[in-house]
């Protein structure tokens, strides 16, 4: 053990090759010999921190245990026992443990420092292995095992989570927290305690009667051998007594590419009878096992655990009692070669390199900060595909010291998924919060309240491509303030657009940032009046999209340079600028007014050098230029030519007038990469973006005043509204769920969302509202309690006791409770309203069936399918009444990336079989039903009279948007259906629902006068609607922009004659019979296309386009380049396939971005044998498992 440690002041021994020759005060904390680093992980009871052991400089990593949780939790013996084990134990393929000492407070595993992950996470990623990499990680575990066996230990807890890998490989076993030492084997000579992982427990530890831990590891040890080879569990249920009852049985099989001797092995594994299943002794003689195998070789030590006890001494007399402290000394820099380098990084793992860039603050830092609301900001970045975001992230991050500056834009922090760094697009939005401190100078012109200088970014990234749309919502739903991304050259595109709009919709207000500027200097050349006009064309047209919306509460939300609203970036390069940059520096120089100093550099501003002298005008002199120009444009791309052309010489004068400082090794590097760092210190991107949020975007408490109206659905002067518009922490608690996110194991889900008022804290009951949720009924409403609260950190998570409003939080234990997304208020607080529900800007209209490759795997699809539901707030799985399974997404991309997720992830691998991607059509009609029909109940004693009509024009999009629907105040909802679409005020006062699923772009009017009993039969006719609209007569599809007049009703005076069992059904057969007389027509899905191409490829585009059925509405040339922007329709059902072909016409020149647009009605009449319509009916019919002849009138009209 060691002995009492007393604090040194020594710096940390390693720094990167080229530290600078100014020395630096830095900060760190030391326990005994070892200075702490980067958290590794966290669980309930123990942190596990990385470390370096300052005397020789050894990587470790260091578990600390809570002593009041150990004792508040009686898990002393627990403790002990893990320590007894693991000193016991001196194996090469178990975690060695270094030493332990304890403080007052905390207890310190030192532990030997492994760097290749658990070997789950392998599985998890790169799926089974093969045989013969089975077989090698199952002779190491079984050796280890079997040693533990031989110095008395059981481990009890085996899994692939607790087998971990070092950097060469080798399988190391770990956390022996539930081991068993000799002393715990009864007289009988069995253990008794029930404990491990249910998948891998083996029958006779769930049988409670005593078991042989010999025995019980083994199985345990057989179950993780056909994880490795399978990829997935040979026992898995999500009822814990099934799972026990195919444990007792050992039902399982194996898959038919195992070996037949390593079935065989498994089998004998897997008795669950223990006095028959095989041995340790007899495994290893196994002819399955023995190829290939080596014996190891292991210390035999004995070892005293007399002072095991000691760490829970309090006398302070122990030898093993150590002080943490927090160092403050200065970093004296050391070099080192590049031999040295890789010798301090173990196997390679050139994570340590950074250990440096150390995270500037913790999560109690971050949890301290949330209470300061005035200086949180939620904030999303939204943008085109290929933009730039997740690259200039990249900045903001490395500024708050999670990755190194040096590897900022090229590491995208914030694109977490494996498919996300292979494709180079984001998928899926990552929420990070960031900590900075910023300085008295750079808040001095700041006129907002706040508290102090600390500020916290919860910044969330989001996709770019249109198929991911939704993900752009969830992320903007949660957040008040939006950096929208717009590449110089390509200026605003589709998807600019569409997210531009979403954000204003939701009341985000937006800065902008003109991204890729590098591309001016290195890749374009263009001089500076071109690139001016280029700049300034970008932000028109992004002003145009702003100025369509006018909300007086936001204010001008129009962005302009001259007042910090739009930042100039490169985001691969690490800098970027606001026109404020400029104006401090020169404003200082001249001896100006800052302020006007801004206003000259845009604008209608020139200055001549030569006269020293600005006018409005460009005076035709030579040495007249604009004023963005002459002081911002020319001195960057002076600075860029100089490195470029290592114009040393030239270089350090001009930075030394600018005041920048570069490093001695800095000044070493040449060409590009000296650009970069120049750049980057000269300008650092962080700086200019952080300022201009901090600036311009609001905080919680500023956003809440003016979103309340548009996020509360219920009364806007009760106290949950008002609590939301105060963004109260003390009010009842206000949280909107966004999305779930998977968690590593894909088991379970974070709910990710955002705490509008109040607080929620670890353990505390909730009352989950889902989106179906009507005030007053129990209807999609539950009570339960959040097990963990956690602040998300991109890769990883840092939990917290509890998240107050204004702050971003994810929660771990409702994920049961929760589909896509919810409201969450206290457990007492009834009356409160939910959140309004988000409305996406894409329609899942792409649908393909799925069904299993093995039959047998069908539960493993039943189940992934209901994940991959919760996973993506758009994607929708259900299942046909012909039995078939449908995953619809928005479109190619998105529903390949489902089914990519759906059988690594959320399947285990299993392999499933896809058909043709199909479209969803809806059913709608042309005109008024020529007469009003009639249908008779069952018992001929009711009938229903009713007539169709096409909706107004405009009517289905505003219910689509939200901004007309049945929970909306009918006196407001009649205004704007009077005064918009020309309804007469007591008719709009009498719908009785939309529909389907109750918000549906269809309704039903109540048009009746003077009919008896009619209110007792008005929920029996909205479910016949619900149920009609949702399944159409022509093809089961749903219904859109259809009205239902309710003309007549006979009902019998006896209610138990007019009951839902007689009403409903009729209420479906003369919606049909409505529909069907009003000239039914179908709607088919539309995409806008956009290309971009220059001109030599337009006609192979418009070839591709007439043979697609897709017309061109636009086509315009791109100033300034010499490509064309073209805009099409294009039918969603001909888009298959359609990049392909447009490519393979054009050379690869056209790059195509499609967003579904609209629903067109066909023109040809589905009722009308041999058209194209009615065609297109019996193919639905046909794929959906129907009568391919569509049921005709007569069946749903009857006659007095």
């Amino acid at each position: 053990m060691a002995s009492r440690a007393t604090p040194s002041r020594s710096g940390p021994s390693g720094s990167s090759s080229g530290s600078s020759s100014s020395s630096s005060s830095v900060s760190r904390t030391r326990v005994g010999k070892y200075e702490l680093g980067r958290t590794l992980g966290e669980g309930t009871f123990a942190k596990v921190k990385f470390a370096r052991n300052v005397v020789n400089g050894e990587n470790v990593a260091i578990k600390i245990i809570d002593k009041e949780k150990v004792l508040r939790n009686k898990m002393i013996a627990q403790i002990k026992r893990e320590i007894s084990t693991m000193k016991l134990i001196k194996h090469p393929n178990v975690i060695r443990m270094l030493e332990v000492m304890a403080s007052k407070t905390k207890i310190y595993f030192v532990l030997e420092f492994v760097t290749g992950g658990e070997l789950f996470d392998k599985i998890a990623s790169k799926g089974r292995l093969k045989e013969d990499g089975a077989r090698n990680y199952f002779h190491q575990l079984i050796n280890a095992v079997d040693y533990c066996h031989s110095r008395g230990v059981y481990h009890r807890d085996l899994k692939p989570e607790n087998l971990l890998l070092d950097a060469n490989g080798t399988l190391k076993v770990s956390d022996f927290g539930l081991s068993a030492l000799p002393q715990q084997v009864r007289k009988d000579g069995l253990l008794h305690t029930t404990c491990g992982t249910p998948n891998y427990v083996a029958p006779e530890v769930i049988n409670n009667k005593g078991y042989d831990g010999a025995k019980a590891d083994l199985w345990s040890c057989g179950v993780i051998l056909f994880v490795l080879m399978a990829g997935y569990l040979p026992f898995e249920d999500s009822n814990l007594a099934s799972l026990y009852k195919k444990i007792f049985k050992a039902e399982f099989t194996c898959p038919h590419w195992f070996s037949a001797s390593a079935k065989k092995l498994i089998k004998r594994i897997l008795d669950p009878n223990p006095a028959t299943r095989i041995t340790f002794a007899e495994v290893i003689e196994n002819e399955w096992f023995n190829k290939g195998y080596k014996a190891p070789k292991y210390e035999n030590a004995n070892v005293s655990l007399d002072d095991v006890h000691a760490i829970f001494d309090e006398s302070g007399e122990s030898q093993n009692l150590v002080v943490e402290r927090r160092e403050e000394g200065l970093r004296t820099p050391v070099t080192m070669n590049a031999f040295e380098l890789i010798s301090t990084s173990k196997g390679l793992n050139l994570g340590s390199l950074f250990e440096k860039q150390m995270v500037k603050f913790t999560a109690d830092e971050l949890r301290r900060i949330m209470d300061y609301k005035h200086n949180i900001r939620n904030m999303s970045v939204i943008a085109h595909v290929d933009h730039g975001k997740s690259t200039l992230t990249d900045s903001l991050v490395a500024a708050a010291g999670i990755i190194a500056q040096e590897v900022a834009g090229d590491v995208r922090m914030t694109d977490t998924r494996a498919d996300e760094a292979e494709r180079g697009i984001t998928i899926k939005s990552t929420g990070i919060s960031l900590y900075y401190e910023m300085t008295d100078a750079s808040l001095k012109s700041f006129t907002g309240a706040r508290d102090g200088n600390e500020y916290l970014i919860n910044l969330i990234d989001s996709p770019g491509h249109v198929d991911f749309s939704s993900e752009v919502t969830a992320a903007l739903r949660i957040t008040d303030g939006a950096l929208v991304v717009v590449d110089c050259i390509e200026g605003v595109c589709v998807q600019t657009e569409t997210v531009l709009r979403q954000a204003l919709g939701e009341r985000i207000r937006p800065v902008l940032t003109v991204n890729k500027m590098d591309r001016c200097f290195l890749e374009l050349q263009v001089d500076g009046e071109e690139a001016y006009q280029t700049f300034q064309r970008v932000i028109e047209n992004a002003n145009v999209i702003m100025a369509t919306y006018e909300d007086p509460l936001l204010g001008d939300v129009q962005v302009y340079p001259e007042k910090g609203t739009v930042a100039f970036s490169a985001g691969l390069h690490g800098w970027a600028f606001t026109l404020t940059n400029f104006a401090k520096m020169y404003a200082s120089k001249f001896g100006v007014d800052e302020t006007k100093m801004m206003e000259r550099l845009w604008g209608e501003n020139f200055f001549d050098p030569a006269t020293r002298k600005w006018s409005s005008k460009n005076t035709g002199s030579a040495t007249c230029k604009r004023g963005f120009v002459q002081f911002c444009y020319e001195p960057i791309k002076q600075i860029i030519a100089t490195c470029m052309n290592d114009q040393k010489d030239k270089l350090w004068p001009m930075l030394q007038k600018l005041g920048v400082q570069m490093k001695s090794d800095e000044k070493e590097l040449m060409g590009k990469p000296l650009m970069k760092r120049v750049m980057q210190t000269w300008l650092p991107a962080s700086t200019a973006l952080l300022e201009m949020m901090i600036f311009h975007l609001p905080s919680p408490h500023t956003a809440q005043r003016y979103r309340v109206e548009n996020l509360y659905e219920g009364p806007l002067d009760d106290q949950y509204a008002t609590a939301i518009r105060n963004c109260d922490p003390n009010g009842p608690l206000m949280l909107y769920v966004s999305k779930m996110i998977p968690a590593s194991d894909k088991g379970r889900f974070f709910a990710f969302g955002r705490v509008f008022s109040g607080k929620v804290s670890t353990g505390m009951k909730v009352r989950i509202m889902g989106p179906n949720f009507v005030p007053g009924e129990k209807k999609d409403l539950y009570v339960k309690s959040v097990q963990r609260t956690v602040i998300w950190m991109g890769k990883r998570q840092e939990t917290v006791e509890d998240v107050p409003c204004g702050n971003t939080v994810a929660m771990v234990g409702l994920d049961q409770f929760i589909t896509k997304n919810a409201t969450l208020t206290n457990e007492k607080e009834v009356d409160a309203h939910p959140i309004r529900a988000m409305k996406f800007s894409v329609s899942p209209v792409v649908r393909v069936a799925v069904q299993c490759k093995v039959a047998s795997d069908l539960p493993k699809l039943v189940e992934g399918l209901k994940r991959l539901a919760k996973s993506d707030p758009m994607v929708v799985c259900t299942m046909e009444e012909s039995g078939e399974h449908i995953v619809a997404g928005a479109g190619e991309l998105h529903l390949e990336i489902c089914l990519k997720d759906l059988q690594d992830d959320f399947m285990g691998g299993a392999e499933i079989v896809k058909s043709d991607p199909v479209v969803s059509f809806r059913e709608t009609v042309l005109e008024r039903s020529v007469r009003t029909v009639m249908s008779k109940s069952p018992n001929k004693h009711n009938r229903l009279y009713m007539e169709a009509r096409p909706l107004e024009d405009g009517l289905a999009e505003a219910i689509d948007e939200g901004r007309i629907g049945p929970r909306d105040d009918p006196k407001i909802r009649s205004k704007i259906l009077a005064e918009e679409f020309g309804w007469d005020k007591d008719l709009a006062k009498k719908i009785w629902a939309f529909g389907p699923e109750t918000t549906g772009p269809n309704m039903v009017v109540d048009m009746c006068k003077g009919v008896q009993y009619l209110n007792e039969i008005k929920d029996s006719v909205v479910a016949g609607f619900q149920w009609a609209s949702k399944e159409g007569p022509l093809c089961d599809e749903n219904m859109r922009g259809i009205c239902f007049e309710v003309c007549d009703v006979v009902l019998h005076s006896d209610a138990i004659h007019r009951g839902g069992g007689q009403v409903i059904p009729t209420a479906r057969r003369v919606i049909y019979a409505s529909q069907l007389t009003a000239k039914p027509r179908l709607l088919e899905p539309v995409y806008m296309v956009e290309i971009q191409a220059p001109e030599g490829a337009l006609g192979g585009i418009y070839s591709v386009l007439n043979q697609k059925r897709g017309h061109v509405f636009e086509e315009m040339q791109r100033p300034g380049t010499p490509l064309y922007n073209i805009k099409a329709y294009l039918p969603v059902v001909e888009s298959f396939g359609f990049s392909s072909q447009l490519r393979a016409a054009t050379s690869g020149q056209a790059f195509p971005q499609c967003v579904f647009d609209h629903w067109e009605m066909m023109s040809s009449d589905p009722l009308e044998a041999g058209s194209q319509a009615s065609t297109l009916v019996t193919d639905i019919r046909k794929r959906k498992g129907m009568k391919e002849q569509m049921t005709p009138l007569s069946d749903f009209e009857d006659k007095l």
